[in-house]
């Protein structure tokens, strides 16, 4: 399931992120134009409960927190105020 998600498996291989900075992948523009699709949202959902218990920072939990309580879809995540400032503010 995940081989339709190369470039963001890659990106998680590559960079070796922490768990807040692949939290944050939604604001890659590669990233946000897959969100658009059924099937990437979700994973992303999937993605979003792997890294839950791995975020350790309250920047990084609380932008979760609004990610998951956000109402539109994955791929509009960085057009919402509260997620604009909370990624804008807790950069890790």
């Amino acid at each position: 399931m995940w081989d339709r998600f190369d470039p963001w498996r890659q990106r998680l291989r590559c960079r070796c992120p922490t768990a807040g900075v692949a939290l944050r992948l939604f604001l890659d523009p590669s990233i946000r134009s897959l969100l658009s699709t059924s099937v990437a949202r979700e994973q992303w959902d999937e993605l979003l409960d792997i890294l839950e218990p791995k975020l350790t920072r309250t920047t990084d939990r609380n932008l979760l927190a609004a990610v998951r309580e956000f109402a539109g879809s994955a791929d509009q995540l960085r057009q919402d105020t509260v997620i604009k400032l909370a990624t804008a503010t807790s950069n890790p």
